[in-house]
């Protein structure tokens, strides 16, 4: 961000000398306090010096854009989205702008709008790898393994040593069925000369672990420490089956038990296993940790309220949703689950309404139908 904020900077200050105009030159000077204030780590300014350009210029698209993505690093998603959006209005061939929106969408549990914003990068810009990536994830989260892998293939035809893209191909076909294809694509990718190779070394264990190969595993995992000793794996817990999740939180624990070595997954993904084995308590004690430095995550505040329902602790549950919905109103899951809440505590009303509200904006291709009273 520090060569875009100085590149920005220098535009204005010669647009400013060369036409004698006042306002260019307080928006430069704007852009340079914003420019000290970010190298500062002062976030919060570097925004506000943005606001005052935006407000002598209202069409700086460039202003919108540093700003949203200040916000987006603040963990203001909506503040994003809505700079986002104002900056592609301004100029609707800015590519980045609409890539980082469907990043945050995705941090926001919108992954629909996040495709939508990818699919936009890729009409724009057909050779980014990375936006073909991108949409190749959402749909393997959706379990639509083809349109999955014509999007990975697709990036790797573009750049041909994107190993994320490489390694979580290699996993479609190992789930499907095309094993040693699999393995091939995922070893291939650990050989890479990058840092994002690490998704390859964790595949990589992860079939192993799959074979009964513990000891492989371990090799592997130590492989990747002595790549990227500052890092730790996080692993897709959602791209493979319960068994495989459960077995690899065990191996997991033990190894942190016989070793050193700072072995770890993601937290957030283990919490969802923890749900989904009905372990409410132990979810919400994980949770409750990463909230401490990210409190209004609006995905950590669904699965909170999720934990907290699970332990039956209903009002709780729906302080909780409630404080979701108000910050995140975009978050349409969200009001399913004020619904099944305010259900069990006898809401019926209000549930009803929820839920109608939900039907209608989802997009969802089946809607189920929980409570037919509520949609005659």
């Amino acid at each position: 961000m520090q060569s875009t904020l100085r590149h920005y900077y220098l535009i204005l200050l010669f647009l400013g000398i060369e036409w004698g105009v006042l306002s260019q030159n307080s928006k430069a000077d704007y852009g340079q306090l914003a420019i000290d204030a970010y190298n500062s780590k002062n976030l919060e300014l570097a925004k506000e010096y943005f606001g005052c350009i935006i407000d002598i210029d209202p069409n700086d698209s460039t202003a919108y854009f540093e700003r949203g993505t200040i916000c987006d690093e603040n963990g203001e998603y909506l503040e994003a989205i809505s700079d986002f959006t104002k900056q592609i209005a301004i100029d609707t061939s800015s590519v980045d702008s609409y890539f980082l929106r469907g990043i945050v969408y995705e941090k926001i549990g919108e992954p629909d709008k996040a495709l939508n914003d990818y699919q936009q990068v890729i009409q724009l810009e057909y050779e980014n790898s990375d936006a073909h990536y991108f949409s190749g994830l959402i749909y393997f989260n959706k379990h639509k393994h083809y349109r999955a892998r014509k999007e990975f293939v697709r990036s790797i035809n573009i750049n041909s040593k994107h190993a994320p893209a490489m390694a979580t191909l290699g996993w479609v076909y190992y789930q499907n069925y095309r094993k040693k294809k699999g393995q091939q694509l995922i070893h291939r990718a650990t050989s890479f000369e990058e840092e994002n190779r690490m998704k390859a070394f964790t595949y990589e264990a992860l079939i192993h672990l799959d074979r009964g190969n513990t000891s492989e595993t371990l090799n592997s995992l130590i492989s990747f420490y002595r790549q990227f000793p500052n890092n730790l794996p996080r692993i897709p817990l959602s791209d493979f089956p319960l068994s495989l999740t459960i077995k690899w939180n065990s191996f997991s624990s033990e190894l942190r038990q016989m070793s050193s070595l700072p072995v770890n997954f993601d937290t957030l993904s283990y919490a969802k296993t923890l749900l989904i084995t009905n372990q409410p308590e132990l979810a919400d004690q994980l949770i409750s940790k990463l909230m401490i430095s990210d409190p209004k995550n609006p995905a950590l505040l669904l699965f909170k309220t999720k934990a907290l329902e699970q332990k039956a602790n209903y009002q709780s549950a729906l302080t909780s949703i409630n404080e979701l919905i108000s910050l995140s109103p975009e978050t349409i899951e969200a009001y399913l689950e004020r619904a099944t809440i305010k259900k069990k505590l006898n809401q019926h009303i209000d549930a009803c309404q929820d839920y109608k509200f939900y039907i209608r904006h989802s997009s969802k291709e089946s809607m189920p139908d929980y409570w037919p009273e509520c949609i005659r």
